[in-house]
């Protein structure tokens, strides 16, 4: 679920458990790969989201952002 943006690029979502990955998280930070992405999203706060993500050194970076609908 999104909760929010700081910047261009970094978004805030919590989430339920990734088997295999991480736990639930009530506060994430993930950097969209450019703003034009993160913009063309449309989220507001509250929205459903399914993200397509990669490992990037030390973040993880959205490459695909859908809102779930």
């Amino acid at each position: 679920m999104y909760e929010g943006r700081s910047g261009d690029t970094l978004m805030l979502v919590k989430h339920d458990a990734v088997p295999g990955l991480m736990d639930e998280m009530q506060s994430m930070a993930i950097y969209a790969d450019s703003r034009e992405r993160l913009d063309g999203a449309g989220l507001s706060r509250g929205d459903r989201v399914r993200l397509t993500v990669r490992q990037e050194k030390e973040r993880l970076v959205a490459i695909e952002i859908l809102k779930v609908r």
